[in-house]
């Protein structure tokens, strides 16, 4: 029984000591290794990063990223290395094509323009080739509208158009047609495009948008200068659309808002039809 109790302080003993020197070793390790062993991603910031950006990416919360590298504020630098957790989603980066654009990007990989903005630090739809975008796979992404993105700059042209062209087009649609569908306003652009088919109007598009007779532009927001707003994206997707040919209207070369037009001769035309708040008319 005596024997059995040394025993037993022993062992306790044993452990204790042991507990102590593993303490001990593991006190000896980098903070960054053991961390390591914690966590396991590692991502090298670039240029124009954001924490929140980083965090949407990988589909963790802020707080979770700052805890795992000891951050006491948000504030990263491009070039250093931080630790991401344990769970987050994977990702890949993807290099922009010549001719992409950042609603086909988007499409691809079933994510909306607004997430892919947010996770990439896009401050507008501009994408370039050779530009690496992060694509999120298992990400929370809130589905939004998707919408398409202005030209890549290594393709210039889309279907004839230049990039300066598609913009100016999006921001007459943002000006006249603010607060319509999407269908109202690919519905304006696609009254641009008639014109520009029919024999009676110039044969470019800024012509034809900053056209005036008898120093009276042809489209109202060219008078008043809100043609100068920026587009938002969804005027941005409506160019597009009608430069591809979509037409709402069934070939419209006019429209109108009955309720705030004051030119008497266009309430004349023949109606082709309604749509939103303008009315689409022939000659």
């Amino acid at each position: 029984m005596e024997l059995d109790k040394r025993w037993g302080k022993r062992k306790k003993l044993i452990i204790i000591l042991g507990l102590i020197l593993v303490g001990s070793i593991w006190s000896a390790i980098p903070a960054e290794q053991v961390q390591a062993k914690i966590y396991n991603k590692t991502y090298q910031v670039r240029p124009g990063d954001t924490l929140s950006a980083i965090a949407l990416r990988y589909g963790v919360s802020v707080s979770t990223i700052q805890a795992a590298n000891s951050l006491k504020d948000s504030k990263i630098i491009a070039g250093e290395k931080i630790i991401i957790p344990i769970g987050a989603s994977e990702a890949l980066d993807y290099q922009v094509q010549p001719g992409d654009n950042l609603y086909q990007v988007a499409k691809r990989y079933g994510l909306s323009i607004k997430f892919l903005k947010q996770v990439n630090n896009l401050n507008s739809t501009l994408i370039r080739t050779g530009q690496v975008l992060f694509i999120p796979m298992s990400a929370n992404n809130t589905s939004d509208n998707p919408v398409i993105g202005t030209l890549a700059a290594g393709n210039k042209e889309v279907m004839g158009f230049s990039e300066e062209e598609v913009n100016l087009l999006a921001r007459l649609i943002h000006a006249e047609a603010r607060g319509e569908t999407l269908e109202g306003k690919i519905a304006v652009g696609a009254v641009v495009l008639n014109r520009l088919a029919h024999p009676d109007y110039p044969k470019n598009l800024r012509d034809i948008i900053y056209q005036k007779n008898d120093w009276v532009y042809q489209f109202s927001p060219v008078q008043d200068g809100s043609i100068n707003m920026e587009p938002d994206e969804e005027s941005v997707e409506a160019a597009f659309e009608a430069i591809k040919g979509v037409d709402p209207t069934g070939g419209a070369i006019f429209f109108y808002n009955p309720k705030t037009a004051t030119d008497q001769w266009i309430k004349t035309l023949p109606t082709i039809k309604p749509i939103g708040n303008h009315v689409f008319a022939n000659e």
